[in-house]
């Protein structure tokens, strides 16, 4: 019993001083050093899949972006398609309707809107980032000629007396258009009849009209005179 007791405490022993050493080993690898970085991510393993925010990432294989505009745009087509032309709007849900001023979203910078016409072939007017190629611009003759691309900054005009902008006009329909006079508070001035001092540009009337058709010269004339009384 003797022996077998001795055996069996040299092997405690033997345990005990295994333990101790690996203990101090520990401690000294592990007292003071840093702590190893690492990184743990989940989401999709498949690089097409990524929706990242970006107008043109409907192209190189991405479809869509993050940012949802619309309920429309809920859908995820294959890669190399866009989603479908709605064919009645009024089944869509607006998600991202916002305005602009100085408090909501900013003002609009003169100098650098653009407005451009573009000439669709299949493309969803209403998801440019699901576009596989980008729209045509629609080409217009210039008085010389020349083919130019329908885009650029809008002729605008500052009015400092109402701190209002307002917009230079290169057609006029005169059937909707009116001469009117507005006091300072921008309301209607009436006459001495207390008739409102607005009048349509163009009247079939030609006794109440203010411009009429010159059929021998092909343009329009304005009235210069005005008389009381006297009749065309």
């Amino acid at each position: 019993m003797d022996g077998s007791l001795n055996e069996r405490i040299q092997i405690l022993e033997t345990q005990v001083i295994d333990l101790l050493n690996k203990l101090t080993d520990l401690t000294v690898n592990i007292r003071g050093a840093n702590p190893i970085p690492y990184s743990m991510m989940g989401g999709t393993l498949t690089p097409g899949s990524f929706r990242p925010s970006d107008l043109r990432a409907g192209r190189g294989g991405v479809s869509g972006t993050g940012i949802v505009w619309h309920s429309g745009e809920l859908d995820t087509p294959p890669a190399t398609s866009e989603i479908s032309i709605p064919s009645d709007l009024d089944s869509v849900q607006a998600y991202n309707r916002h305005s602009h001023s100085r408090i909501s979203g900013g003002a609009l910078e003169k100098n650098t809107l653009e407005i451009v016409e573009l000439e669709f072939d299949g493309q969803n007017p209403h998801s440019s980032q699901f576009w596989q190629e980008e729209p045509r611009r629609k080409i217009q003759k210039n008085t010389n000629g020349e083919g130019i691309e329908s885009i650029g900054k809008l002729d605008l005009v500052f009015d400092a007396d109402k701190s209002m902008w307002g917009a230079a006009a290169y057609e006029i329909d005169v059937k909707k258009c009116y001469f009117v006079m507005r006091d300072e508070k921008g309301e209607i001035i009436k006459d001495e009849n207390q008739v409102d001092m607005k009048s349509p540009l163009y009247n079939e009337d030609v006794t109440r009209t203010s411009i009429l058709w010159d059929k021998d010269a092909g343009v329009w004339r304005l009235l210069a005179i005005y008389s009381p009384g006297v009749e065309s």
